[in-house]
């Protein structure tokens, strides 16, 4: 059965990969200094999740692209 795209889905699939993103920290080892969510980082994983439930989906994408450019740009410093 093929899987119709729809807000719903959309923004179940946003849900999902925030939840990842703020389950298992950076993925560099630390956070940066300027990483907007490292106040978040400090509360529990069951607070960081409640938070992320009352998002829009627009700030999830927004929490995603930072993270995608900042892994991107550390990893091109690293290998440069």
């Amino acid at each position: 059965m093929e899987r119709r795209i729809t807000r719903n889905n959309h923004s179940r699939d946003l849900l999902t990969w925030a939840k990842i993103l703020i389950g298992g920290g950076c993925p560099l080892e630390e956070a940066l200094a300027s990483c907007p969510l490292n106040d978040i980082m400090e509360l529990s994983v069951k607070e960081r999740i409640a938070w992320l439930e009352q998002m829009s989906g627009e700030d999830m994408e927004k929490i995603i692209f930072h993270h995608q450019n900042c892994l991107e740009k550390r990893i091109s410093q690293k290998v440069d």
